[in-house]
């Protein structure tokens, strides 16, 4: 993951829950890959960010559990979601700039960007329409 940018933290984090059937506490994953609590916290927190993993409560308790997101459908409208929010700031940052290079450079990272969020939207169309089926 990092490749990716992604903290090795987070990365452990990814691939532990991938890995595991049910879901699982913070002290439960901080003690088996070894790091505290709080670490441990925080790069779930950014995974769930990532739209790759999910709380999930317990009734009449505070404790919380996660586990990895496993559908397809759901991780890609994540990722389409972070793209138009991403591709919406683009274009805040063109119409922002001044006209010159600094603006033409945005404006070429918008026109990478839009047929990118076009095909993530027909995937999860398409995604959505096979469940239907």
């Amino acid at each position: 993951m990092a490749t990716y940018g992604v903290p090795a933290t987070s990365g452990r984090v990814i691939g532990y829950l991938m890995l595991n059937a049910r879901p699982v506490s913070l002290d439960q994953m901080a003690a088996e890959l070894e790091i505290s609590k709080s670490s441990a916290s925080v790069a779930t927190r950014q995974v769930e960010l990532f739209g790759l993993a999910r709380r999930i409560g317990q009734r009449g308790s505070r404790r919380v559990l996660y586990e990895a997101v496993r559908d397809s459908e759901v991780l890609m409208a994540a990722s389409l979601s972070q793209s138009l929010q991403f591709l919406a700031l683009l274009r805040r940052g063109a119409e922002a700039a001044e006209p010159g290079p600094v603006r033409e450079q945005i404006e070429d990272m918008v026109r990478l960007y839009e047929p990118l969020v076009e095909e993530l939207d027909g995937i999860v169309r398409r995604l959505r329409a096979r469940r239907q089926a």
